[in-house]
């Protein structure tokens, strides 16, 4: 499969907001900060202080609002492994290595840690694994971050599940950026929703 870049995922999602009708403005919140959509300007913006998101944003929040208008949240959550995504088996490596890893790396057998990283009003503890909780990553989209203790011949683990409503607003690529973007979030808090790029393509 062909990776694009960032400028040509923006430049596609514009064209598809397009088609579908979209104008005006709109404003949407991803990871705790609300971010403006103009759709005249074709411009997306931090609401506080203006200044334009990361093209990674972009390209998850154009994507979001594309697709999310006709998906409803059921009452309970129902998660999903990443493998269960459409061609998840062949994402997966990229996926690991760029969020499970990460997280393994970062806070070790200290999941806590990683809790109270996570900023409060998107939070909520979960009664799975060993230590669990969920994020509110859009309005729409929720990201499971599950940790078990492991014992002297297996070794800690993370995963990260999903709303099985993810599969129908964003592609597994986006998917693959979003969970580090969550990660980011967490290793990162003080730069909230994210420390850095999670890479130049798709």
């Amino acid at each position: 499969m062909n990776k694009m870049t960032y400028h040509e995922a923006i430049s596609q999602a514009w064209e598809l907001l397009r088609a579908i009708g979209k104008s005006g403005a709109a404003e949407i919140e991803f990871l705790g900060r609300v971010f403006r959509v103009d759709f005249e300007r074709s411009a997306v913006s931090n609401l506080a202080g203006g200044a334009p998101a990361k093209e990674w944003h972009q390209v998850l929040i154009l994507h979001y609002l594309a697709r999310e208008k006709p998906v409803a949240l059921p009452e309970k959550i129902e998660w999903m492994s990443f493998k269960e995504l459409d061609s998840g088996l062949f994402y997966y490596p990229s996926f690991a290595e760029r969020s499970i890893d990460l997280l393994a790396r970062r806070f070790c057998s200290s999941p806590a840690v990683a809790w109270e990283n996570a900023p409060a009003s998107l939070r909520r503890r979960l009664g799975m694994s060993d230590f669990g909780f969920s994020l509110r990553v859009f309005p729409k989209i929720f990201v499971a971050v599950l940790f078990w203790k492991g014992d002297g011949e297996v070794r800690p683990q993370y995963d990260l599940l999903f709303n099985r409503e993810i599969s129908r607003i964003f592609p597994t690529e986006d998917v693959v950026v979003l969970a580090h973007g969550v990660v980011e979030t967490l290793v990162h808090p003080g730069d909230h929703p994210a420390a850095k790029e999670p890479g130049s393509k798709l």
